[in-house]
């Protein structure tokens, strides 16, 4: 079986602090909107990515489309339900 490269590592993302207020700066004494996405309430900081074969791949996309979900969302659900009742192992 041939491996698709889905790269394995885990970052965290440098956290910029954005300048306080809700969408206005003031910047040499006139205001500017901020540019960029505003920031949300629950973001994910850490970048993980893995190795797997073909197979492995076309099964996670078929279980994205059908979901309708993403496949980082999908992972995050594989790792909550392995990891549900890992206290008693």
């Amino acid at each position: 079986a041939r491996l698709m490269p889905i790269y394995l590592c885990a970052r965290a993302r440098p956290s910029i602090s954005p300048p306080s207020g809700a969408f206005k700066v003031k910047e040499g004494g006139a205001e500017v909107a901020k540019t960029g996405r505003p920031k949300g309430t629950n973001n994910k900081e850490v970048t993980c990515s893995l190795r797997m074969d073909v197979e492995t791949k076309k099964r996670l996309e078929a279980y994205c489309r059908k979901k309708n979900i993403l496949k980082s969302e999908a992972m995050r659900r594989a790792i909550n339900l392995l990891t549900m009742g890992a206290e008693e192992i």
